[in-house]
């Protein structure tokens, strides 16, 4: 499990009450009694967790978020992206 998995999954541990080994990749968030109100604030939580934004309100970003997995999956994509950013920024421009 990656660095960024371990995390969301104590963040969802703590969020939902429901013990680590409880918390399965192909776990459905309705099956964990999470309603939309729930997700939305976890969803915040996550993004001021890892720095990230996940916009909900994108259909194909809200389509592709129904189980656990789903979440870990988008939040590493974010998390990828995020990093791989910073590591661009920190390269120096080519000399001219």
């Amino acid at each position: 499990m990656s660095h960024v998995s371990q995390r969301l999954m104590q963040l969802l541990e703590k969020q939902t009450g429901k013990s680590f080994a409880d918390l399965d990749p192909a776990t459905e968030f309705e099956a964990m009694g999470i309603d939309s109100f729930d997700f939305i604030e976890l969803l915040f939580l996550i993004e001021d967790e890892f720095g990230v934004e996940i916009d909900y309100r994108a259909n194909d970003v809200a389509s592709r978020l129904k189980r656990v997995g789903d979440v870990v999956a988008i939040v590493e994509e974010r998390v990828a992206a995020k990093d791989e950013g910073m590591m661009m920024g920190a390269l120096p421009a080519a000399a001219s």
